[in-house]
């Protein structure tokens, strides 16, 4: 197992380079895909004829750089276009997956729903470019599910105003995010293939919010008719997000082989246990210990390449650092992580 950084390209760096240089020191990233100044600028730089006004979010930008109307003007293959701009604005450093934020994929709107997907196809071929012509790691896609509201609607009791939402049974949700993903694993099974790794975001309003959507969640995969579901549609293990917020131990993973074998992908980081305010570096309110039993169990499961469908795994585990300070903070909690690591792994 690796320890990887999770970041993102930075708009404010020196002209020409989009990579900040003070993260030169880390060789393993999980490149966030991406903030919406830098969904331009590589778009700009792989030559793709768009219209880049401001209102364009970057959810439009790269659903139109997948339109094959809309082919890069140098004559590449549009998700080549791409990667060989990342491959050249990472230079040694190497791409173990890809994050995303992308909650339309479980919107009400299927404006919306068709903009996600067609996105999410377009990241997955540039993830599977990366990997054959530039010989990244990358096989792992990181995705949110999402939430279950299905409709927000103004309203008047009396002098006051309120906002109503209209929110999905959790099996209703769940079902409509495996049907939203389907053209995606599709793309996504295609050699080489490429794993969806579903994100778990603790709350009432999620889609996959908890053990009992987590576990819906992988029974509906394991007997989902698609093949191309079954081998592709995988787990984000978030540290804090499974253990801190929804109580979630490695025993009652273990205990179930439906959701063990579909974790393709890990984040780990500290933050208080009552919400998720921002990220820390660890041990900032939890012990050395608490981490350390997830590392223990993270480096056992990513001795396999593949989960028993052919599911690609990472075997890397990402520092997620939100809303940090600086980048000296990431530094601190990398090394940390990184000791704990090699610590584990000689027990």
């Amino acid at each position: 197992m690796n320890t990887a950084v999770i970041s993102s390209f930075c708009a404010q760096t020196e002209p020409g380079q989009l990579f900040p240089a003070e993260l030169e020191r880390f060789h393993r990233i999980e490149l966030y895909v991406f903030m919406r100044e830098t969904a331009e600028l590589l778009l700009r730089s792989a030559e793709f004829p768009l219209t880049y006004t401001p209102d364009k979010t970057a959810l439009d930008l790269l659903s139109e750089a997948a339109d094959p109307d809309n082919r890069p003007t140098n004559g590449k293959k549009p998700a080549e276009a791409v990667a060989d701009v990342i491959a050249v604005q990472l230079g040694n450093r190497k791409v173990v997956a890809f994050a995303t934020y992308l909650p339309e994929i479980s919107r009400h709107s299927e404006a919306c729903i068709e903009k996600a997907k067609r996105a999410l196809q377009f990241l997955v071929r540039i993830a599977r470019m990366l990997h054959e012509k530039h010989h990244h790691p990358i096989r792992v896609i990181e995705i949110v599910g999402g939430s279950k509201v299905d409709g927000v609607w103004y309203g008047e009791t009396g002098s006051e105003s309120e906002f109503i939402v209209n929110r999905l049974p959790m099996k209703a949700a769940v079902d409509r995010l495996l049907n939203n993903l389907e053209e995606v694993a599709v793309e996504a099974a295609k050699p080489t293939s490429i794993a969806l790794a579903l994100e778990l975001e603790p709350g009432p309003l999620f889609t996959i919010g908890g053990k009992k959507s987590l576990a819906y969640l992988c029974e509906q995969i394991s007997r989902h008719p698609m093949p191309e579901v079954r081998s592709t549609i995988g787990l984000n293990l978030d540290v804090p997000h499974w253990a801190f917020l929804s109580d979630i131990t490695p025993a009652w993973i273990n205990g179930r082989p439906l959701i063990k074998d579909r974790i393709c992908n890990a984040h780990i980081c500290d933050h208080f246990s009552a919400g998720h305010f921002g990220d820390v570096p660890p041990p900032s309110f939890r012990d050395e210990s608490e981490f350390k039993i997830w590392l223990r169990f993270l480096s056992e499961h990513f001795r396999s390449e593949t989960g028993d469908h052919g599911l690609p795994y990472s075997q890397s585990v990402s520092c997620e650092l939100e809303c940090l300070r600086n980048t000296d903070q990431v530094m601190e909690a990398f090394t940390t992580l990184e000791t704990w690591r090699r610590e584990v792994e000689l027990d």
